[in-house]
């Protein structure tokens, strides 16, 4: 917010931001990069507990699902406040142009 009530966007922060979303949904899966596959197969349930392996593995699998939709959004998030900024960028220089254009009469 500037001194005199108008809005203001710090195209600055929103790139950081854009950067740090960026980073942090590829930090997410590098993390995490075999989460859908357990370790742990039907065979090392042991016999009383094979029954609910299959419902472990579809666990495991839909979290990692999950993981790539957030790090999809998160990466689409990032991508849609640097294109934001540089709009704003884009809108600054043009106004900026059409003032000094009025001014110089």
């Amino acid at each position: 917010m500037s001194g005199n009530g108008g809005y203001t966007a710090s195209t600055q922060a929103m790139s950081d931001a854009s950067k740090k979303l960026t980073q942090s949904a590829e930090d997410l899966l590098d993390d995490n990069p075999d989460l859908g596959t357990p370790a742990v197969v039907e065979e090392n349930f042991g016999n009383a507990h094979k029954a609910h392996s299959g419902k472990y593995t579809e666990g495991a699998k839909n979290l990692s699902d999950a993981l790539n939709g957030y790090d999809t959004m998160l990466t689409t998030l990032g991508s849609n406040i640097s294109t934001g900024a540089k709009t704003y960028d884009s809108n600054e220089d043009e106004q900026t142009g059409e003032i000094d254009t009025a001014g110089a009469f």
